[in-house]
């Protein structure tokens, strides 16, 4: 009995000593949902690639580091970046894609949230248009 009060004791001591404990947790740039969905078959060729994140982005950050390219010779057909109905989402912008041609859109390493969290790693999502 005397040994569970020393510990509880000692306990109690340690906790009062440390203050209020806190918590911080970063999450890192994270893309959260990507249309069409990689590996899409029958894309329209006229569908606009639309990223999602769990951080609010900024389209003028996102040049450079979102691309919509072929994936036979890696030719970039996207002509820009604008925001999407959501401050979270970014549209990849382009005249038109042509049938049946597999793309690739490309999140590069670096790419910047509006809050300065940079995007860890290169994420690459896949999709053919329809015939």
């Amino acid at each position: 009995m005397y040994n569970k009060a020393l510990v509880a004791l000692g306990v109690a001591l340690a906790v009062s000593a440390c203050g209020e404990p806190s918590l911080e947790v970063n999450v890192p740039l994270a893309i959260v949902n990507v249309s069409p969905h990689d590996g899409a078959t029958e894309a329209d060729p006229q569908v606009k690639p639309v990223l999602c994140f769990n951080r609010d982005m900024d389209a003028a950050l996102a040049n450079g580091f979102l691309a919509l390219e072929t994936e036979a010779g890696g030719t970039e057909v996207g002509q820009g970046i604008s925001q999407a109905g959501s401050p979270r989402c970014l549209v990849v912008e382009h005249a038109g894609l042509e049938s049946n041609a597999a793309y690739l859109v490309r999140a590069k390493e670096g790419l910047t949230a509006a809050d300065g969290s940079a995007l860890a790693v290169e994420i690459v999502s896949r999709l053919r248009t329809r015939r």
